[in-house]
């Protein structure tokens, strides 16, 4: 079950994103990353298994980068501060 202080951006999400309008989470977690300790995420893959063929990041306290690569390429991609990213399918 999502926090209930969640409960409203999932609500707006489904208002204002059409990909969003049936999605329901089924995670949340709460990070925190500190340039200046160097933290940030080495490479993965999200297991759609898990998570379903939407994933949906929120990022609240800063912008970041976030790369995507498949067989080769890589796209870099700007998430600005407060922002909602949502990936779906084989991204």
């Amino acid at each position: 079950e999502m926090p209930s202080a969640l409960e409203p951006f999932i609500q707006r999400w489904r208002r204002r994103c059409a990909p969003l309008r049936n999605f329901r989470p089924n995670e949340c977690n709460a990070n925190s990353y500190h340039a200046e300790l160097d933290h940030h995420l080495t490479p993965h893959f999200d297991d759609r298994f898990l998570s379903g063929e939407i994933l949906v990041n929120l990022s609240l306290g800063a912008a970041c980068t976030m790369t995507f690569g498949r067989d080769g390429r890589k796209a870099r991609v700007d998430v600005p501060r407060r922002s909602l990213q949502v990936v779906s399918k084989e991204a």
